[in-house]
């Protein structure tokens, strides 16, 4: 998938702009501050569908995750998993300069070759966010890359994808305990690209763990194995992963009604919806479409 310069947007934080099937590729540039009446943090956490990576440029910073605090200073980012709660808070009395990209699973999985497009998928499925400290460069390819959409010349876009997927790369291979190689088993890798392909192409239908399989040519068991060692969902719940985010994306940009956007993404009980949906987010769907808890 090529990533035109018409698919890319520019965004503050307040306007709440999140990557999707329209615009994969979503850089954004902003200065937060901590006001005691407008606390920000943990009360405000978020989610949306595709991958964040995100880089303090200056001063100290609290990202919220998961239920957890993770103190950041200025030359640190990190890589989340979306469908995390997650909300960027200032340390009291301070102020602290945010950049970030968000990435639609698809143009993170477009990357060729494709091996290396997977390989980072897949380090940002973990449930904890990936962290990167003390590295500046980051940051800096993030403001190259916001001060490149901004521009008009033709070839500002590609450079701007490119500046994002190395500052992607950086922070990708930080040492952790859920880091891996690029590359991995190749025949296991084979099956994984091509069930994660499968499920992109066909989420919207009928597809369970027997049809995934056997598009892979393998035991549903082997499968699953392979699957969740690589990508830290089993087949199944990656489908219904990216089913919600396919749901979080109209719900926020479309006033289509519920019981139609649950169909579109492939769910066929409206019960099921409600509960898979709830589960990913912890709240029901119009209560995330309302904003409230």
């Amino acid at each position: 998938m090529v990533v035109r310069a018409d698919r890319i947007k520019i965004w503050k934080q307040t306007q709440g702009n999140i990557a999707t099937a329209r615009h994969p590729f979503v850089l954004g540039s902003d200065v937060l501050v901590s006001k005691p009446a407008q606390p920000s943090g943990a009360a405000h956490a978020h989610i949306h569908g595709g991958i964040e990576l995100g880089a303090v440029a200056d001063g100290p910073a609290i990202l919220h995750a998961s239920g957890r605090d993770y103190e950041l200073e200025a030359g640190d980012s990190f890589l989340i998993d979306s469908s995390l709660p997650h909300q960027m808070g200032a340390v009291s009395g301070t102020s602290f300069r945010y950049l970030y990209a968000h990435l639609s699973h698809d143009a993170v999985l477009s990357i060729r070759p494709w091996e290396c497009g997977l390989a980072l998928a897949s380090r940002a499925q973990g449930r904890v966010p990936v962290f990167l400290k003390g590295a500046p460069i980051v940051g800096r390819l993030l403001a190259e890359s916001f001060a490149l959409q901004q521009g008009d010349q033709p070839f500002d876009a590609v450079l701007a994808w490119s500046k994002t997927i190395e500052a992607l790369v950086l922070v990708a291979r930080a040492p952790g305990p859920t880091a891996a190689s690029v590359v991995g088993a190749a025949s296991g890798n084979d099956a994984v690209f091509a069930a994660v392909e499968f499920i992109h192409q066909h989420y919207r239908e009928s597809i369970g763990a027997t049809e995934i399989a056997k598009h892979c040519s393998l035991s549903s068991s082997r499968l699953t194995h392979l699957f969740s060692k690589k990508m830290k969902y089993s087949p199944v719940e990656y489908r219904n992963k990216l089913r919600i985010d396919h749901a979080l994306d109209a719900l926020l940009g479309s006033a289509v009604a519920v019981e139609r956007i649950a169909s579109d993404v492939g769910f066929q009980s409206l019960g099921i919806f409600y509960r898979v949906f709830k589960q990913a987010t912890g709240k029901t769907p119009k209560q995330f479409r309302s904003g409230k808890s």
